[in-house]
């Protein structure tokens, strides 16, 4: 079914259901609800001061476990969509009233009514504050897990986009808001006693969510509710532009970002900013979100193998093709590394008087593979200018063609990866690494082939998406009662992993935030042996687990980004 179509048939229903609940409301001499239209400008949100998130902060920790439980990988989020959808349903349906009220029958008989001839220029009359859900499988075919719930404003939507039209100006079109929702092909580790048992390890054989994505997950779903349940009080506000909540697949593999932008939910739903958020743990304090301000805050990245092959041959030959042994001495025919041989002074002489055949010399592989390792060590520094933003170059990989201890092996493979905080810096390293790969390789006598696979370009924050961002990370902290966001991270706030949330940065205005975790700076963990910080459970190892705690900062911090987007609506920005 078409956006349009599905958009329609939502609103008719509810405008259904409304009609049927209005008229039992004033059967029963209730007072009716004022239009959203009508409601006085001043703010007055269900979510000041923080407390009132509590019961959302509880279910969202719910939510969490039920997702970590049901870990998948990359684009196989069957389950995980599923089980989105059907919390994102039960919040809509208000099947979930300690959360989120049902919608009020008086606002959406009027707000759902179909406005006369000429109603642009006389006032719009917004939808009504239920939400249109969207399924990957129903329109976005690149991404069939991926899940969408657009909660319209009370303006005018942006209309979609045409294929290279730009998008709106920042505040002109809708907000969308990111989670990821991929694990990782890691089979869980339990937590050692004598902490208690986690009743909800990963039940998916060898998948588990070791980056925190069900944390992810479960924080928007949290912060759909916070927003939904505001927009359906009687003197809550609604935000004037749509917001359109992502619940993103393939992360770790596939650019499920990509994806969607190629198959056009930017220009769907009209989107002009983005905001994404990430758990940081031991960088940020646990529950608090930091905004990048500006530039690179996730780097680019790539992966590379270099092939060397040679000869191979016994080990317990000399490079040279010489075989040392005892009480005699090899003597090479030809210079190492030329196609000659060597004759040993105890070797048996032919009949003829002549003596035994060259043996021809042994190419190493492994000696080459390790000089272009040794050379590498150095290329960021020499290739880049001082004062680059961060880079570096990791060696993540050695694969021999032979395992045995008495073979030189014929061929290596080495990888790794190059990563930077600019496209321009990695191709440059890059094309440093390949150029001195082959003059190494030709100095050894062996052969080589250098390929690179370039990932994901670097995520770039938008200084205004940002700033609005980070107001938002303030205002967060200090409904909790911290009064202070997000220490900034060691480092100046630059990651070198990468994050393909910077395919939607590259099309619209957009901030990528942090937010902390156990361990983190001020925060709790196993405290290290003599003192000192904690220890931290790394992102993409067996035994990390998202923190709960962070659950409730991660639900404010959705809430006061969408409301302080709409504070730059308003002020026209």
């Amino acid at each position: 079914m078409p956006v349009a179509a599905a958009a329609s048939a939502s609103t008719a229903a509810a405008a259904t259901a409304a009609a049927a609940a209005a008229a039992a409301a004033a059967a029963a001499g209730s007072p009716p609800v004022p239009p959203v239209s009508s409601l006085p400008p001043a703010r007055q949100t269900p979510w000041d001061g923080g407390p009132a998130l509590a019961p959302i902060t509880t279910a969202a920790t719910t939510w969490r476990h039920d997702l970590h439980a049901r870990a998948e990988l990359s684009s196989a989020e069957f389950r995980t969509a599923t089980y989105i959808l059907d919390v994102l349903r039960r919040l809509d349906e208000g099947r979930l009233p300690h959360l989120v009220p049902p919608l009020p029958a008086a606002e959406a008989a009027v707000a759902t009514a179909a406005p006369a001839s000429g109603a642009a220029e006389d006032g719009w009359v917004p939808p009504s504050a239920a939400l249109r859900l969207f399924t990957g499988a129903e329109h976005f075919p690149s991404a069939p897990t991926a899940v969408v719930a657009v909660l319209p404003g009370t303006a005018p939507p942006h209309p979609p986009l045409a294929v290279g039209e730009p998008p709106p100006p920042f505040t002109a079109g809708a907000l969308l808001l990111r989670a990821d929702t991929d694990g990782l092909p890691i089979t869980e580790t339990p937590p050692p006693s004598p902490a208690p048992p986690r009743p909800y390890v990963s039940a998916t054989p060898g998948v588990m969510h070791a980056c925190g994505h069900d944390g992810h997950s479960a924080m928007l779903l949290g912060g759909v509710a916070a927003v939904l349940a505001a927009a359906r009080q009687a003197r809550g506000r609604r935000p004037r532009r749509d917001t359109v909540f992502l619940f993103q697949p393939a992360e770790e593999r596939g650019g499920g970002a990509r994806r969607l932008v190629a198959d056009g939910l930017l220009r769907t739903f009209g989107v002009s900013a983005a905001v994404a958020l990430h758990n940081m743990p031991g960088s940020v304090a646990p529950g608090r979100v930091y905004v990048h301000p500006q530039g690179a805050v996730m780097g680019a990245s790539s992966a590379f193998d270099v092939t060397l092959t040679g000869s191979g041959g016994h080990a317990a030959r000399m490079p040279s093709g010489c075989e040392v042994r005892g009480g005699g001495v090899a003597t090479p025919t030809s210079p190492a590394g030329s196609a000659g041989g060597c004759t040993n002074d105890r070797m048996v002489a032919a009949a003829d008087g002549g003596t035994a055949p060259a043996i021809p010399p042994t190419t190493d592989v492994l000696v080459a593979g390790a000089a272009i390792i040794t050379a590498g060590a150095d290329l960021v520094a020499t290739t880049l200018s001082p004062g680059s933003p961060p880079a570096v170059l990791a060696w993540t990989r050695v694969v021999p063609s032979s395992s045995a201890y008495n073979i030189r092996p014929r061929s290596v493979s080495l990888g790794g990866t190059v990563r930077a905080s600019t496209s321009e810096d990695r191709a440059t390293v890059l094309d440093a690494l390949a150029t001195t790969a082959r003059s190494v390789a030709a100095a050894h006598g062996v052969g080589v082939d250098v390929h690179i696979r370039l990932g994901y370009p670097p995520t770039v924050n938008h200084p205004v998406a940002a700033t609005v961002a980070a107001a938002a990370a303030a205002a967060a902290a200090a409904d909790a009662g911290w009064g202070a966001a997000g220490a900034v991270p060691e480092g100046g706030g630059t990651s070198l992993a990468s994050e393909d949330f910077s395919y939607i940065a590259a099309e619209v205005p957009a901030a990528y935030g942090w937010i902390g975790g156990a361990g983190g700076v001020g925060g709790g963990g196993e405290e290290r042996e003599g003192g000192g910080p904690a220890r931290v459970p790394d992102l993409h190892t067996a035994v990390y687990d998202f923190d709960d705690g962070a659950i409730g900062g991660g639900v404010a911090f959705w809430v006061r980004v969408v409301e302080a987007f709409d504070e730059a609506v308003a002020r026209g920005e």
